[in-house]
């Protein structure tokens, strides 16, 4: 696995050929960060953990791309359809082939 640390808040998972990016926001580098994802984790609405235009058009051109996130990003998102699911702290998903359980909701 290779974790890549962007500006700010985000950061990048590379594992077994998947991609795996947590909150691209507006002071990190998204469109490296983006390049080739497959998912995106979001924790909040701040602006510093989600660039709502980089990751929208990220999403138009990835149409495999898939974000999971808190209700309140996810309507902002709502163009993007199906491909955007609202979590609750304590549910598991998996993003890009990693396991995830969200354990509080951040407020920072």
């Amino acid at each position: 696995m290779r974790l890549t640390k962007y500006t700010h808040s985000c950061v990048r998972l590379d594992h077994d050929g998947h991609a795996l990016v947590i909150d691209p926001g507006m002071f990190s580098e998204t469109d490296t960060a983006l390049d080739g994802a497959d998912a995106v984790l979001i924790t909040h609405e701040h602006p510093d953990h989600i660039d709502v235009d980089a990751l929208t058009e990220t999403a138009l051109q990835r149409t495999e791309l898939r974000i999971w996130c808190p209700e309140s990003v996810r309507r902002q998102l709502d163009g993007l359809g199906d491909r955007v699911t609202a979590v609750e702290p304590g549910e598991s998903f998996d993003a890009a082939g990693l396991g995830v359980r969200p354990s509080a909701v951040s407020t920072r």
